[in-house]
């Protein structure tokens, strides 16, 4: 309950009331039109050629692993969510992929050259992110 509330607290700080409608404490928007509707967290602010290719990301995840994978299709996610060893290989996943992009980073090569290594690794590290993150945000917890 605790991280719903810190989350909804962020959203509201996040929020522009300035843009396009008022927000009211109560959570609910009020649109110029008078409509109205639940606050939603502003999905909008995230990149969409990188969310895309986390979620490609994730499709890779179901090649490679099949029913071992995790991703929204899985049965039994919220037991990789508590399963700490498993969310520590994670977070080294991710630091090998932010490494390999510093190394390509650092190398003599053109960025175009360097450009689908470089979305592969940060597919990886976003993959790797958004799993971290629901882990934090878990309510299943043991």
């Amino acid at each position: 309950m605790q991280n719903k509330e810190k989350r909804k607290n962020l959203e509201t700080q996040a929020f522009n009331p300035e843009a396009n409608a008022k927000v009211d404490l109560s959570d609910k928007r009020i649109f110029k039109s008078g409509a109205t509707s639940t606050r939603q967290p502003r999905l909008s602010l995230i990149p969409h050629r990188g969310l895309v290719n986390v979620a490609e990301r994730f499709e890779l995840g179901l090649v490679e692993h099949g029913s071992g994978a995790y991703n929204a299709l899985s049965n039994g996610t919220s037991k990789c969510l508590s399963d700490r060893d498993w969310l520590i290989e994670r977070c080294s996943h991710a630091i090998e992929h932010a490494y390999s992009m510093i190394d390509l980073l650092k190398s003599d090569r053109g960025m175009l050259e360097i450009k689908t290594d470089l979305a592969i690794h940060a597919g990886a590290v976003g993959w790797c992110g958004i799993v971290l993150g629901e882990a934090a945000l878990d309510e299943d917890d043991d």
